[in-house]
């Protein structure tokens, strides 16, 4: 099916058979260009053999990100090899996914094109499964200068990203022992420990005499119930459009969302309209339903962004 260029909301824009958004440094969706940190574009596949590519640009029209995913209409799962790279157009990393998950060898650079760290990601359990995550394995770790700080699996790094760090010692691929750092921009240090590979306990402070503990790097926000209860919700609220039922109506609408610090559920976008009022009735529901769980990273709440098609049929 052909699309004529119509602009449906801001920073969406759908073009034949492209669906090109602006987005922030985080992912979130962003209002119009102006705000952007990036430009995302993704291609419906020309034949049924073949999977939709998404593809990131920095505003300059440098290519920033290019791979293919599994489903153009819902949210985007990596499948194959993927590669990124810098502003200068420097590869920064090649990587593999499974339906979404990192797996096999996968390697990163600096910007300077030197081989930054090479890493074997392992095949997770499937979501759904009670398990504790597998961790992945660290092969060697370089400097910038091509010193090797990790070799072979075994050594010791501190590991800068952006204005924050993380160091400890690898055994054998795996973090092992105490481990320190920062994140959210320096905001908080953490102190964690480490038994093959997997955090057992973790302290993070912000500076202020507040800390916090936790026993998982991240978890994410939960709906009480589950996503199913959400559905269910939705489901018994949504009052189909009168305009959506004398049209005949079908399909599926996708929101954006962000489940803030607080549990509550915030900057709701609609990233897939049928139009006659079925996507703002979509909107709507989503902010009567209750409050979230939010997530936790180190143990401190955090902002995490969802999508979340709704099917709807006559």
């Amino acid at each position: 099916m052909k699309f004529l260029i119509v602009l449906l909301i801001p920073g969406f824009l759908y073009a034949q058979d492209e669906l090109v958004t602006y987005r922030k440094h985080n992912g979130e969706i962003a209002s119009h260009r102006d705000s952007a940190a990036y430009i995302r574009i993704i291609k419906a596949p020309h034949s049924g053999s073949e999977l939709p590519q998404l593809s990131e640009y920095y505003l300059d029209k440098q290519l920033k990100k290019t791979g293919n995913i599994l489903d153009a209409k819902r949210h985007p799962q990596f499948h194959g090899a993927v590669t990124e790279y810098y502003e200068n157009g420097q590869e920064s990393a090649q990587e593999i996914f499974d339906k979404g998950r990192r797996v096999g060898k996968a390697s990163y650079y600096y910007q300077n094109g030197q081989l930054k760290k090479e890493v074997i990601y392992s095949r997770q359990p499937d979501l759904n499964a009670f398990a504790h995550p597998v961790p992945d394995t660290l092969v060697n770790y370089y400097d910038s200068l091509g010193t090797a700080w990790v070799s072979a699996g075994n050594g010791y790094v501190k590991e800068i990203e952006g204005e924050d760090h993380e160091e400890g010692h690898y055994r054998d691929g795996l973090r092992d022992g105490e481990w320190t750092g920062t994140f959210h921009e320096r905001r908080y240090s953490f102190t964690e420990n480490y038994q093959n590979g997997v955090v057992v306990s973790g302290v993070s402070e912000d500076g202020e005499g507040n800390s916090f503990t936790y026993a998982e790097i991240g978890t994410p926000p939960v709906y009480e119930g589950g996503m199913m209860k959400l559905m269910q919700f939705i489901g018994q609220h949504y009052r189909y459009p009168p305009a959506a039922i004398r049209a005949g109506v079908q399909g599926t609408v996708q929101l954006q969302f962000v489940v803030d610090r607080d549990g509550t559920v915030t900057d709701i976008q609609i990233t897939r309209d049928l139009g006659h009022g079925t996507g703002e009735e979509a909107v709507n529901v989503l902010k009567k339903a209750p409050k979230w769980t939010p997530g936790y990273q180190r143990g401190v709440p955090v902002r995490v962004s969802y999508a979340l098609p709704i099917r709807l049929n006559l």
